[in-house]
Parts: C-alpha cells; sequence; structure tokens
C-alpha cells in the first residue's frame, strides 16, 4: 500500500490467467477489506473498471483518461515481465493506492491447478472509511494518546482496539479462503 507508515504489504501467488475483477477480490480480502466500494487498475494512463453494470451509472468516470472493462483482462495482461508494475486503487472516496509488482514467474504443469495463496504480509490493513491515508495517519496520531477524546471516539467507532503493527497471516488466509472456495 503506497504511504501507509508502517508500510502495508502482502505477498500473494495467483495465477496468470486470474481475471483483474477476481483478482481484486484477493487484494481486498488478503489486506482484510470488505470489498464494498469501487475499485480501478491503472497502467499507463488505461483505467481498467468493473463492468459497466457494476458501476451504478455513477457518472464518476466521465471524461477520465481511456477506460477499458476490468472482467474482460487477467493479471498476466497487465504484468508479464518480472518487475512489471501497475496501480490499483480501492475505495475511491478514500483512495487507497497499491502498487502490485510482479515478483515471479512459475510455470505448471497442464494437469496441475494454479492456487491463490497468500505467502506473507505485515501491518494491519487501514479501516475501511476512515478517510483515506491522510485520515489513517491522523487516527494513528490520536491513537497514540489513548485517554484523548479523539482516541476515544475512534476506539469507539472501530469498536476494538486497533494496532497498526498487527497482522495475522493465518487469519488473513483464512479471510481469503472464504473467497477462494
Amino acid at each position: 500500500m503506497k504511504d501507509s507508515e508502517p508500510l502495508v504489504w502482502r505477498v500473494l501467488e495467483v495465477p496468470s490467467n486470474i481475471c483483474l475483477e477476481r483478482f481484486s477480490e484477493v487484494v481486498e480480502a488478503a489486506m482484510g477489506w470488505e470489498g464494498y466500494h469501487l475499485h480501478q487498475f491503472i497502467k499507463g494512463s488505461t483505467c481498467y473498471l468493473p463492468p459497466k453494470d457494476q458501476l451504478d451509472d455513477c457518472g464518476f468516470f466521465e471524461g477520465m483518461s481511456k477506460q477499458v472493462d476490468s472482467g474482460v483482462f487477467s493479471l498476466g495482461d497487465l504484468l508479464s515481465r518480472k518487475g512489471s508494475k501497475i496501480k490499483y486503487e480501492y475505495d475511491f472516496g478514500d483512495s487507497w493506492m497499491h502498487e502490485i509488482i510482479l515478483e515471479s514467474r512459475q510455470s505448471y504443469k497442464r494437469e496441475e491447478i494454479p492456487a491463490i495463496v497468500l505467502l506473507d504480509g505485515e501491518n494491519a490493513c487501514p479501516p475501511e472509511d476512515c478517510n483515506g491515508i491522510w485520515g489513517y495517519r491522523e487516527m494513528l496520531k490520536a491513537l497514540e494518546k489513548p485517554r484523548s477524546k479523539a482516541a476515544r471516539e475512534y476506539k469507539e467507532w472501530l469498536g476494538y482496539d486497533f494496532d497498526p503493527t498487527d497482522f495475522d497471516l493465518d487469519e488473513a488466509r483464512g479471510l481469503l479462503a472464504e473467497i477462494v472456495d
């Protein structure tokens, strides 16, 4: 996740033929998000957006650079060489920006079915709807003073004690397994 402090990252193994729309679900689950916000992939000046029937005719994208349906492209269409990158934006209001980097490629035997696996990660994903990276930073600053009014309000809003360094790999794998199975 771009500009996060502490740095939030995940390493995933996915088949290159995974549809971008499916891959967005995988990223959201690996991060711990519910997935109820809009998203897009960006490569160069092209935006890969959900199919138009999922956008609810919101008009948000009119006049934007080249837009294509992410439902007809695979991750391998956008990332073909080791080290190639794309951007992924989740929640256009909060604008959580991610950099997706192809770290390696593996070949599979014809009879093998490539799995979707969360290999590693670090640090908690910011809570949804906390007003983007700037709101997240503000929240973390407030939580540094646990007895402050702002900290109490954040704790009440969250419903739990938030630790930005807490990441449970097994728990995240469980969330991912729920959408993969």
